[in-house]
């Protein structure tokens, strides 16, 4: 039987440069107990003790046979978790991340000392005099606007019939496409049976008034220069050759602006109907896009008027994960490969990351400031609007691995998380915060 004299744990906290602290914990045999216990009938389940039934042999038989240092070591990971947890909370501290331990002695008989390296939040003291001077600005919705729109849905309705003559503008195509520079092929300048309407411009300049009066089967090689401000940089201002097939031609017919084609589009009266209904969705759409750099914008102007302690680099270092993420995803999108994108901007990753710092940190800085907010605010969100807001993405989910994701704990903080966030946004908003 296991008997320790009770002593009360022993904590010590000590606060570290760039928000960071260390714990150091001191667990007494006694304060043990009850995490040995469990040990033990762990570790019994797993191994068959001859007369005991699975989980049920007590600690002085399973220290016997494995071990008492097996049934201690078994024992540390429950009660580091359960301790290092009272002592943040004992402390008032708010860490971030996960923290970094370091049993320092664990002998049986004797006090179990560990310490945990922890970073912390940093404080924030939001502005509290003068107004934040953010106009939000929207974008008027013009004749060209609403014209461009009734454009792109006749093009959606177009009408296509192959034709054997030369290609036009305004005419689809099919096009094989080899693409070189310096007679070598470029990655990604091979494609086969590309579509295009020839005078949409999806091309570099130039290039579908070269397959202008192409034939079908026709092979035709060609040089262009790259634009200076295209979007791989390797390939700006370079001049390449290209080497294109015809494969198809089809004739495209637009349907007529007319009262049958506005009740197609939009179950709308006549044009006129239709041009208001056009003008009024644009109006929406610019109104979400300044609502959003509004937001963006208050943001920013709440970070220049807050001040902050010292941010810990695990939530820099976070974030900047995050936006590297967020670039390369992008950058594939476009069919390239990142190590390629580097080539084209002269740098490698170390440097790139380098340069993106600054922009991390500032990302850091707004999420703190929405914390911030909705702490000093006593921003709450009740379990129905929780429950609500995962209805709605259950609604939306496309498979039942989503469905399976919906269902977590984690997945339920989340959502949390974001309405608690969206809430102190609309605060920032409704109130225009003031500031220093």
């Amino acid at each position: 039987m296991l008997h320790f004299v009770k002593s009360s744990m022993d904590i010590v906290v000590e606060k570290l440069p760039k928000s960071r602290a260390s714990i150091r914990v001191e667990l007494s045999p006694s304060e043990m107990l009850p995490h040995l216990t469990a040990a033990a009938m762990r570790l019994s389940s797993r191994t068959a003790f001859p007369g005991f039934r699975p989980g049920k042999a007590p600690y002085d038989v399973v220290a016997k046979r494995l071990g008492e240092g097996a049934v201690w070591e078994e024992a540390l990971e429950d009660a580091v978790r359960e301790t290092f947890v009272k002592a943040v909370k004992d402390n008032a501290l708010l860490t971030v991340g996960q923290p970094e331990i370091k049993v320092e002695k664990i002998a049986p008989g004797n006090p179990v000392i560990y310490s945990a390296t922890v970073s912390l939040l940093p404080t924030v003291t939001l502005p509290t005099e003068g107004k934040l001077n953010v106009e939000k600005k929207i974008e008027p919705v013009t004749d060209e606007n609403v014209a461009k729109t009734v454009e792109e849905l006749r093009k959606m309705l177009a009408v296509e019939t192959p034709v054997e003559r030369p290609a036009q503008m305004g005419d689809r195509v099919e096009i094989d496409v080899d693409v070189a520079v310096d007679r070598v092929a470029i990655e990604g300048g091979k494609s086969r049976k590309q579509p295009a309407v020839l005078g949409e411009k999806t091309f570099i300049p130039g290039f579908e008034e070269q397959v202008v009066g192409m034939t079908k089967a026709q092979t035709k090689s060609f040089e262009l220069s790259f634009p200076k401000e295209y979007y791989a940089k390797h390939l700006s201002n370079k001049v390449a050759t290209f080497t294109v097939t015809l494969q198809s031609v089809a004739e495209r017919k637009l349907p007529d602006i007319d009262d049958a084609f506005a009740e197609r589009v939009a179950h709308a009266k006549n044009v006129e109907e239709l041009r208001a209904q056009i003008r009024k969705n644009i109006e929406s759409e610019h109104a979400e896009k300044a609502e959003r750099e509004y937001e963006v914008k208050l943001l920013e102007a709440m970070v220049k008027k807050s001040t902050f302690g010292e941010i810990p680099e695990l939530l820099v270092e976070n974030e900047l994960e995050r936006m590297m993420a967020e670039i390369k995803y992008d950058i594939e999108q476009r069919g390239m490969k990142f190590e390629d994108y580097l080539t084209s901007l002269k740098k490698d990753e170390t440097s790139f990351r380098k340069d993106m710092m600054p922009g991390a940190i500032n990302r850091v800085k707004t999420t703190l400031i929405i914390r911030a907010v909705a702490d000093a605010e006593r921003i709450a969100v009740t379990e129905d609007e929780i429950t609500h807001e995962i209805s709605e993405a259950e609604a939306s989910a496309r498979d039942d691995a989503q469905h399976d994701r919906f269902k977590t704990e984690d997945f339920r903080h989340y959502v949390e998380t974001v309405l608690v966030n969206r809430k102190a946004i609309d605060l920032i908003k409704g109130k225009q915060l003031t500031a220093s």
